[in-house]
């Protein structure tokens, strides 16, 4: 999944302060997120709880996740506020 920083016109648009999340710019088919239906233009506002508000606060708490336990991530999106646990397959 990448991610960039929150504009201003995004977050207005889902009635978000600037800097209040992460926008989704792209994720990759057969990924954990995916499978979550987490798509382009989505805003993941926590990670495990945590606030994220820039890419480098997102990749950290990504990395100090464990995709095999799963790692909670807050959305905000076209079809409103969600919460969904990204977890690898067990294949």
């Amino acid at each position: 999944m990448t991610v960039r920083e929150l504009d201003a016109k995004t977050a207005k648009a889902l009635e978000l302060e600037p800097g209040e999340g992460v926008l989704v710019v792209e994720v990759a088919d057969d990924s954990p997120a995916s499978d979550q239906q987490i798509q382009a233009g989505d805003v993941i506002t926590k990670v495990n709880r945590k606030p994220v508000r820039t890419p480098k606060e997102f990749r950290s708490v990504m990395k100090d996740g464990d995709l095999k336990k799963g790692v909670s991530v807050t959305i905000v999106g076209e079809r409103g506020r969600s919460f969904r646990v990204l977890k690898e397959s067990g294949e």
